[in-house]
């Protein structure tokens, strides 16, 4: 039987923990990346997601189980001129925390 989990929308307290997945993600994906430029992209990633979390730009859901998280999700939205296929003029991009 799966243990029970609960999915919610992460906020700018959980930049942290976006961060921290970020990376992991980068260390399993790119062997030998070279760790000044992981460092520099962490910083970047930060301030990203220090603007874009709380503007609604970027929108992530974290899912949690135990009190950990146990999976991820995010969308990047992006605003352009309005039109018939967009009257809005928002647009989604799916996109790894």
């Amino acid at each position: 039987m799966s243990e029970p989990f609960t999915v919610r929308r992460a906020t700018s307290n959980d930049i942290d923990t976006l961060l921290e997945l970020r990376e992991a993600m980068w260390r399993e994906g790119a062997e030998g990346m070279d760790r000044a430029d992981a460092g520099v992209a962490l910083d970047n990633t930060r301030k990203y997601f220090e603007e874009k979390v709380p503007s609604g730009e970027y929108v992530c859901f974290l899912a949690e189980a135990q009190g950990r998280v146990v999976g991820v999700g995010g969308m990047i939205l992006y605003r352009y001129p309005p039109r018939p296929r967009s009257p809005r003029g928002v647009e989604g991009y799916s996109s790894t925390c």
